[in-house]
């Protein structure tokens, strides 16, 4: 495995860690607002709008970066374990 390689495969499992969490956390955070606001304080403003279609922009951008972690972990388990490839689950 060449540094290179090993740079790259180094920053691509903190990256989906992080964003996987922050990701959770978002929804977690979005879900609570709405129940209280829609429950308790029984009125939905524009801010909460706001925050939905923010959450949901934010939810595509951690997506692709899980979805392209994955994808390079993936490529480098194949490349250095070829018989990796031929597993089924």
């Amino acid at each position: 495995m060449a540094v290179n390689e090993l740079a790259v495969l180094l920053k691509a499992i903190p990256i989906l860690g992080v964003a996987s969490t922050l990701l959770a956390l978002a929804w977690i955070s979005l879900v609570l607002r709405i129940w209280t606001r829609a429950r308790i304080v029984k009125n939905m403003g524009y801010d909460d709008w706001t925050i939905i279609i923010a959450t949901g922009i934010f939810s595509g951008l951690c997506i692709e970066l899980i979805r392209l972690s994955a994808l390079e972990l993936s490529a480098n388990l194949v490349e250095h374990f070829p018989f990796v490839a031929n597993v089924r689950l």
